[in-house]
């Protein structure tokens, strides 16, 4: 049976899990008590044979012994192991008993969707109920040992009354290979079809809703049935079985106390493995918990009461159903019509009463937090400031960048009055070839802007450094381009005499 204690846990005072160490059903001293009292009589065996049974040379070997089973422990990961485990187990138990089944939903829609007083009606009403609980009672006969118990065989769930004798012949009759304990819920769906042909159910909603909770109910009880035919892998339970009894296997050799030759103040003899039964107790009881949890439908004192709920889903089912069946009070005032003052009691009232509020709905934030901005992007910038930094970012990388051009073209012409044809140009496109040209030069950003002192002024763009000065492109002069990997360079000279073309990759 569960173990409900949380009265006793209800407040948290300094002594309140302690309180919790002196119950005895579900406990952790009755799951490790036995395991503890054969660790015990191993330690004492062991400990008798090493004090009064063994020579100096064999104490000396058991005494190399004890050192090797110190150092072994270390090697065997428990801890780690067992928090994945009981992790995985409490998971699954979680699971399990959210889907273990109650019937109230289906109960108390079945008695509002199925309207009447009349025996048939009444009993459309008391049939969905009790073929929900049967099938409930089959599924269980199958995953708990509890219900198998108490309904052995077929003949035990008819004399219980879950079902009849006629009803047990239609289901015997059908033979299939995978078991028909879903039948029941097939009959409860007809039984919801009928009466919604009769009229007893006044729209196709109400039929669905009906239906979709029969449904719903059954699935849970399917999922249990898979996670009983399907458990955690066995490997995994074996692994840490083997490891926490080998742990405590080695750690009754390790926890043995070595005589020494001489005394000495920081080692006490005290004849008991205090420091060993504290690990015992820890380990030993965290792999417990997880063997407790690990089938939820057996006979454990912490396991699902399945037959308490099955007594409960049909008392619960029947009184919504029948019982309690248009009983709703006829409409009246109530107390708090002009006043609203709930009541406390003395008690009640001296208890802090803190209310319920929001954590900033208090905040109060400053006027200059409160202007509204408008035209802002996704990621909070604003454009407008955006683009004013945008905009005088443009402007101070021009200004500099005109600086760099008037500078190169001041070596420019110093160069080209002293004959050097090495300086640095721009990059300019091979011209298209017209008649009576001076110079054809293809641009490779936009035309040229001259400022109002005639100066070449370079806009705020990064092909424009590629565009030749047009002053250096001007009849009776060559201009040499510097040479780039990329670029083709031809210069069309038309002179007064002759004619030359010169090209340069």
């Amino acid at each position: 049976m569960s173990i409900n204690y949380n009265l006793s846990v209800s407040t948290s005072r300094p002594w309140t899990l302690f309180k919790l160490l002196f119950k005895w059903k579900g406990s952790i001293w009755k799951s490790i008590i036995v395991e503890l009292i054969v660790w015990l009589l191993l330690f004492y065996i062991l400990n008798f044979i090493y004090r009064f049974a063994l020579g100096d040379v064999g104490k000396i070997r058991f005494e190399k012994a004890i050192a090797y089973c110190d150092d072994a422990l270390t090697y065997i990961p428990l801890s780690f192991m067992l928090g994945f485990f009981v992790t995985a187990v409490l998971n699954r138990w979680l699971s399990m008993y959210g889907m273990i089944g109650f019937v109230d939903n289906l109960a108390l829609k079945t008695s509002v969707y199925i309207r009447g007083l009349s025996e048939e009606a009444v009993m459309y009403r008391r049939t969905i109920i009790r073929y929900s609980v049967l099938s409930q009672v089959m599924y269980f006969r199958d995953i708990s040992m509890r219900v198998r118990r108490r309904f052995p065989t077929v003949d035990s769930v008819v004399e219980a009354g879950f079902l009849l004798t006629r009803e047990k012949e239609v289901w015997e009759s059908q033979k299939f290979k995978y078991g028909k304990n879903w039948m029941f819920m097939q009959w409860a769906l007809t039984l919801i079809y009928e009466a919604r042909q009769r009229g007893y159910i006044e729209s196709d909603y109400y039929q669905c809703q009906l239906s979709e909770d029969v449904a719903a109910f059954r699935s849970n009880l399917a999922k249990l049935v898979m996670y009983d035919m399907v458990p955690i892998p066995q490997v995994y339970p074996q692994l840490i079985c083997m490891a926490v009894h080998t742990f405590f296997l080695l750690s009754v050799v390790a926890e043995q106390f070595v005589v020494p030759e001489r005394a000495s103040p920081k080692q006490v003899d005290i004849y008991f493995p205090l420091n060993g039964v504290l690990q015992f107790i820890f380990y030993m009881g965290w792999m417990k918990i997880a063997e407790v949890m690990l089938n939820p439908f057996g006979e454990d004192d912490d396991d699902f009461e399945t037959n308490r709920l099955i007594d409960r889903n049909l008392a619960v089912g029947m009184d919504a159903a029948v019982h309690s069946y248009a009983t709703c009070p006829t409409l009246s005032k109530d107390i708090w019509n002009e006043k609203m003052s709930p009541l406390y009691s003395e008690d009640a009232a001296k208890l802090p009463n803190n209310q319920l509020r929001e954590s900033v709905s208090h905040v109060i934030l400053r006027p200059t937090r409160m202007k509204f901005m408008t035209d802002v992007e996704e990621n909070g910038v604003e454009q407008p400031l955006l683009k004013e930094s945008i905009r005088k970012l443009s402007n101070y990388l021009g200004a500099k960048n005109s600086q760099k051009v008037a500078a190169a073209g001041a070596a420019k012409a110093v160069a080209s009055s002293t004959g050097n044809l090495n300086i640095r140009d721009r990059i300019i496109e091979p011209p298209k070839k017209t008649s009576n040209s001076i110079a054809n030069v293809t641009e490779l950003a936009r035309s040229d802007s001259h400022s109002s002192d005639g100066s070449f002024q370079e806009d705020f763009h990064p092909y424009n450094r590629l565009r030749p000065n047009p002053r250096d492109v001007r009849k009776g002069s060559t201009t040499i381009a510097k040479e780039h990997p990329c670029v083709s360079i031809t210069i069309q000279e038309e002179d007064e005499d002759n004619t030359s073309n010169i090209s340069q990759k």
